[in-house]
């Protein structure tokens, strides 16, 4: 019903499975942090953005899930904020704003803070994940089934969501980074994006 809301109860073999199809990867912690920041110098606290100022979204302007909703304020939706669930991805970007403004990342990658998790191949756990990308193919259930990936079920979490505190929405908030289990379509709060290794 509302097609550009981001996609919610995103489980650890749907990111790998979809990676797999699409010729992708899953995207590994120290991606997620050069995704947010780019090149530049970290700053203590920083969100995606690049500042350590963030504005809870408020004052829904059109119909929520219709894909044409904005918000009158925000950059950042995340517990407490209302509304309480997944947004439209982009929905503080609009003509004119600035990259805090818009809650974009240095790239222009929409809610890297906030939002839903992101899965990414933990640390710790993934120190000998190669990067292979997938080749379009899936196993005969539907499951990703690149050999080298082995290391890519330590599937932790960054970003924060829309049911957790600012504070972990923080680019270099790693609470949940290391939690690789239990990751099913039965946690209303986990996302997913895969990418590709650049030429």
């Amino acid at each position: 019903a509302a097609p550009d809301r981001a996609n919610p109860r995103v489980s650890r073999e749907d990111v790998t499975a979809y990676a797999a199809w699409a010729g992708l990867r899953p995207m590994t912690e120290l991606e997620y942090e050069k995704a947010c920041r780019g090149p530049e110098t970290p700053v203590a606290n920083e969100y995606a953005w690049g500042t350590d100022a963030y504005t809870s979204i408020s004052g829904l302007t059109g119909e929520d899930g219709s894909g044409t909703e904005t918000y009158a304020a925000g950059n950042l939706i995340v517990g407490g904020s209302n509304p309480g669930g997944p947004v439209r991805v982009g929905i503080f970007a609009r003509e004119g704003t600035t990259r805090e403004q818009a809650g974009a990342s240095y790239w222009g990658i929409m809610e890297l803070s906030g939002n839903v998790y992101e899965r990414c191949v933990n640390v710790s756990n993934g120190r000998d994940h190669e990067g292979a990308h997938g080749n379009g193919v899936l196993s005969p259930t539907g499951a990703a089934d690149i050999p080298e990936w082995s290391s890519a079920t330590a599937l932790g979490l960054r970003g924060s969501s829309w049911t957790r505190s600012a504070n972990s929405a923080r680019v270099s908030d790693r609470k949940r980074a290391a939690i690789t289990s239990n990751l099913t379509r039965d946690t209303r709060f986990n996302g997913g994006r895969a990418v590709r290794t650049a030429p």
